[in-house]
């Protein structure tokens, strides 16, 4: 596999900001196909691109300067 890093141009926050630009013309948008149901952007075309899958981490994130809580504490446990 081939594993050098990406060259990214821009990092955003925000998937729906892709899809507001990409309808806005100012580039291609790379997106989750959710985005795309419910004619939520009406003005965008769908070219679905049949990628091998890729692996990359997804992570639980919170405010260090404050203890979870009992709930979400057993919540992050079932991923353990």
């Amino acid at each position: 596999a081939h594993h050098s890093p990406l060259k990214i141009q821009a990092e955003l926050s925000s998937w729906e900001a892709v899809a507001r630009f990409t309808e806005m013309n100012l580039g291609i948008g790379f997106f989750p196909d959710y985005l795309m149901t419910e004619n939520r952007y009406p003005n965008l075309e769908n070219y679905p691109i049949d990628l091998p899958p890729f692996e990359y981490e997804i992570c639980a994130i919170h405010n260090k300067e404050e203890p979870l809580s009992r709930m979400a504490m057993e919540f992050l446990n079932q991923f353990r």
